[in-house]
């Protein structure tokens, strides 16, 4: 009988995502960036103080660079939760663990789940989701989209 790799188990991806999660918390405790995740965020807090969730404005001036769903759900964390970093970074990391498990489902579709494991480990592991996680941008939800289409 032979005995199974450390590296076969499945235990092991699992602890590795349980630390990557605290990683995604702890991101989420660090202020916001200046520039401009700071510049997203007043933009979804003046369009929550304002209830102009049609029209994005930044400083009465309209903004017209990014789409507007990061600013909705900017929006409706800060109104449930408050002013703060972590409700403000909450659905956007919530965007790529949704985009990780997503890639998990699909890769489970056609191959072993041992790989699918290690694609989603990957994906979450990556340095560019790291840095996601803390300097929140419109992509955050985007990659969890087109990771579920």
């Amino acid at each position: 009988m032979t005995e199974k790799k450390w590296w076969k188990s499945e235990r092991i991806y699992y602890l590795s995502f349980i630390l990557i999660l605290c990683v995604y918390a702890t991101a989420m405790l660090v202020t916001v960036m200046d520039i401009d995740a700071a510049q997203l965020a007043s933009i979804s807090e003046q369009m929550l103080d304002e209830h102009s969730y049609l029209q994005v404005k930044h400083r009465d001036i309209d903004y017209l660079d990014k789409p507007p769903l990061l600013f909705w759900a900017a929006a409706l964390t800060i109104k449930l939760f408050g002013t703060g970093s972590v409700p403000y970074k909450i659905l956007p990391v919530l965007g790529l663990i949704f985009g990780v498990y997503s890639i998990y489902r699909l890769v489970r579709l056609y191959y072993s789940k041992e790989t699918a494991l290690i694609a989603a480990a990957i994906l979450a592991s990556c340095q560019a989701f790291f840095t996601m996680a803390n300097d929140i941008r419109a992509e955050n939800l985007l990659i969890g989209s087109a990771c579920l289409a």
